[in-house]
């Protein structure tokens, strides 16, 4: 995997118990959905996405079966990160929230010498 990429990622058994044990918790917290928040550090792999997309996935599966109703929401990070197309094609995230901050850039690049604009912007 990429730099800080935790290796349980990769593991489709651990991933699902960590849907199932996160889905279980939610309602017996009284909350009725859950809120991702995954942005990206460096270009991933393709196997990166792969296992993002699959545990972001399962976790709305396990969430179908222990909570009817809820909502499974992403604040996404501007790039070419995650397999956005994919999870939405597939029903896998309900609302896609995206986090922009106003910066005027061709290019994600996490940098100190962004291109940014004025903010707040003048409405």
């Amino acid at each position: 995997g990429g730099e800080g990429t935790d290796p349980r990622i990769y593991n489709k058994s651990a991933v699902l118990e960590w849907a199932r044990v996160t889905a279980e918790c939610v309602p017996l917290r009284g909350f009725d959905g859950v809120l991702l928040d995954i942005e990206g550090v460096h270009v991933p792999t393709q196997k990166e996405r792969s296992a993002i997309t699959f545990a972001v996935c399962a976790l709305k599966r396990a969430l179908n079966a222990t909570l009817p109703g809820h909502l499974l929401a992403w604040t996404t990070d501007t790039g070419n990160y995650f397999d956005y197309a994919e999870m939405t094609k597939a029903g896998c995230v309900d609302l896609w929230l995206d986090m922009a901050y106003s910066w005027c850039v061709t290019a994600e690049t996490h940098s100190a010498l962004r291109n940014r604009a004025n903010a707040p912007m003048p409405f």
